[in-house]
């Protein structure tokens, strides 16, 4: 049975936007069983997927020593996994890689080259569909994904669908407006528009 291990920490923002990629590629595929390895915290975004799991590890700035890379290592084998996907790929992920093919299997990395932050950082698409920032950030994960051999869905591509009718009395809006990385950040001018927009929803509150 294939296991399919898929690897991302760093900023919550870049968890979140794997988050309904993975658990899409997951229901869409059953026979399959998932884990995502996070920071523990996240892991309310990969749960209700019966064969999607979570495994709480962190290799954040000041937690990617070799013997914590080896730790993470040996947690890792233990699931024994068919297939590693990397939507990290950084130093620490790149030694972990090295340690994984040592032991026959295969990982499967995203290749941050090909985005282009500059593009991103002066995106004017004020929607965050198919043809923004964002959708280039799944994209670059999806490709990952799908080099395991999985069926593209295509999400990346797909427009996005606004609901009018909601359970909820209210929509509840979270707006981190700043990046540790410059172009990570969405313009201001567009981040002003998009808050504005949004506060004059009376059934929206923004936070």
């Amino acid at each position: 049975m294939r296991h399919i291990v898929i690897l991302r920490f760093s900023a919550i923002s870049d968890v979140a936007i794997a988050a309904p990629m993975v658990r899409a590629y997951a229901a869409e595929n059953p026979e399959i069983t998932f884990t995502m390895v996070s920071d523990k915290f996240l892991k309310p975004l990969f749960e209700n997927v019966p064969n999607l799991h979570f495994l709480p590890e962190s290799l954040k700035e000041g937690n990617r020593s070799l013997r914590n890379i080896l730790k993470l290592s040996r947690a890792i084998s233990e699931l024994k996994p068919t297939e590693v996907v990397d939507l990290q790929h950084d130093t620490a992920t790149r030694i972990l890689k090295s340690l994984l093919n040592l032991k026959n299997i295969p990982v499967y990395t995203v290749h941050k080259e090909t985005f282009d932050r500059k593009k991103f950082s002066s995106a004017k698409n004020q929607s965050g569909c198919n043809d923004s920032g964002v959708a280039s950030i799944i994209s670059l994960y999806e490709k990952a994904l799908i080099s395991t051999g999985l069926i593209n869905l295509r999400l990346s591509r797909k427009p996005c669908t606004y609901k009018k009718v909601s359970k909820y009395q209210f929509h509840r809006v979270g707006i981190a407006p700043f990046a540790k990385h410059p172009g990570k950040s969405w313009p201001i001018k567009y981040m002003e528009e998009g808050v504005a927009a949004l506060g004059a929803d009376p059934n929206t509150k923004v936070y």
